[in-house]
């Protein structure tokens, strides 16, 4: 087959693969996140039929002191309406082993925060992301992303 066959096939699936509707990341210098370090992303949706997966993203180190983290979550919605949430991150399985890729240091996690949600209201969307911790800063954590990406789920 000739070589241009290759390159439009190629271009074929990446053009129809579908694009996020956000993605944001946050490095923490020196790897410590202090609690007066809000991390805020904000988005807009453009309709209220599309479902998405909102994806978490952590690069933290192999050794980190904690087997998980808390974090107080802040979402609002384009009404202003807002609402808390404590989340806690599993970040060390219990045998010890950390999750994710640990290919190369940081690990890389993906954590699902939620999977085939759809935004009700067209207009600007926020999340917050507020380090819980008696602990301060909390350590080993390199950065912290957000990625909305197209869920294969119907409304």
């Amino acid at each position: 087959m000739p070589k241009h066959y290759y390159t439009l096939l190629l271009l074929l699936l990446f053009a129809c693969r579908e694009k996020n509707l956000f993605s944001k990341e946050y490095s923490l210098k020196d790897g410590s996140w202090y609690s007066k370090d809000t991390l805020v992303f904000k988005w807009n949706s453009p309709d209220t039929t599309t479902r998405y997966n909102l994806v978490l993203g952590i690069g933290h180190e192999d050794n980190i002191p904690s087997q998980n983290i808390y974090v107080k979550t802040i979402s609002s919605d384009p009404a202003g309406k807002s609402k808390e949430q404590l989340v806690s991150l599993e970040l060390i399985a219990t045998s010890g082993k950390p999750f994710g890729n640990c290919n190369n240091v940081p690990c890389d996690l993906r954590i699902i925060l939620g999977s085939g949600v759809f935004f009700p209201q067209q207009g600007t969307y926020s999340l917050a992301l507020v380090p819980w911790s008696r602990v301060d800063p909390l350590t080993g954590i390199n950065k912290i992303s957000l990625t909305i990406e197209p869920s294969t789920q119907k409304k």
